[in-house]
């Protein structure tokens, strides 16, 4: 049916009160969906397995870092290199190594050549290539020669690998390593022993400070002027304000200040009596 016909029909419909019927939404396809499902749990499988890969180790032991000849070198082995190489400029230079290169800082943050852009991390990269390369023509030339190596040779090597080996897993299951947690310990115990004491000392202090502020408070209250005051006493001062201790010292028609517990008071000497 061709749209105008359809146009058409529907003005029919609506003109005889009809309602028209929606058009019929065509959804995705069963097999449609199923593909998609499979596309995505082949995904999910693709990098479970990549992860997988990655935090086995898998990665650094069988992709292709550099190639020397013939030779594919996996990411462990040019590390290999990089650290043979690394060392053997430390042996060389000794402690002269911290004029050249920051041990807080890595390698391929330090330029060795920052003109051209070069770090020595590449340097040492390209150091340990060239003694692989080095390594790599001997071993081929031995081959193409026929050269195998002798019972004792062989022996040897197998016996430093297994040391090697051993080492390796003494190493991995270190508690540092397998527990790391458990070397905190001691710290934190030394800490929460010294917080403690820290707590009990200062509150024997703060103690012995807040006796020793209370005995002082006393012996001032005892001997304040005031603590006489409130026992009914009073002071009495000239009209210069000195404190009247000797009757000698005032006469008749003099004004007194006397100061009580509460307030004060002027009076005028009307009689003086002389002991």
């Amino acid at each position: 049916m061709s749209a105008s016909r359809e146009k058409n029909k529907r003005k029919e419909q609506i003109a005889s009160g009809e309602t028209p019927a929606a058009p019929e939404k065509k959804g995705m396809s069963k097999g449609l969906k199923w593909t998609i499902g499979i596309i995505c749990l082949v995904l999910v499988i693709a990098i479970v397995t990549f992860f997988s890969m990655l935090t086995s180790g898998y990665l650094a032991g069988h992709t292709t870092a550099a190639t020397v000849g013939s030779h594919k070198l996996s990411p462990a082995m040019v590390n290999y290199f990089y650290k043979e190489a690394y060392n053997s400029m430390s042996s060389q230079y000794g402690d002269m190594m911290s004029y050249l290169i920051d041990t807080n800082t890595p390698l391929n943050e330090q330029y060795y050549d920052e003109e051209n852009g070069i770090t020595w991390a590449d340097t040492l990269i390209e150091q340990g290539l060239t003694s692989a390369a080095r390594i790599y023509a001997i071993y081929d030339e031995a081959v193409a020669n026929g050269e195998t190596l002798s019972d004792d040779d062989q022996s040897s090597i197998d016996a430093t690998v297994s040391n090697e080996t051993r080492l390796i897993e003494g190493y991995a299951n270190r508690p540092s390593l397998t527990q790391p947690l458990t070397m905190l310990e001691p710290h934190q115990r030394f800490l929460d022993d010294a917080r403690t004491r820290m707590r009990i000392g200062l509150t024997r202090i703060l103690d012995d400070a807040s006796l020793t502020i209370e005995k002082a408070h006393a012996s001032l209250t005892a001997l304040s002027p005031q603590s006489t005051l409130d026992r009914g006493y009073a002071v009495v001062q000239c009209a210069d304000g000195h404190v009247l201790d000797d009757a000698d010292k005032v006469k008749t028609g003099d004004q007194l200040t006397m100061t009580l517990k509460h307030g004060i008071v002027v009076s005028e000497v009307k009689t003086v009596t002389k002991e």
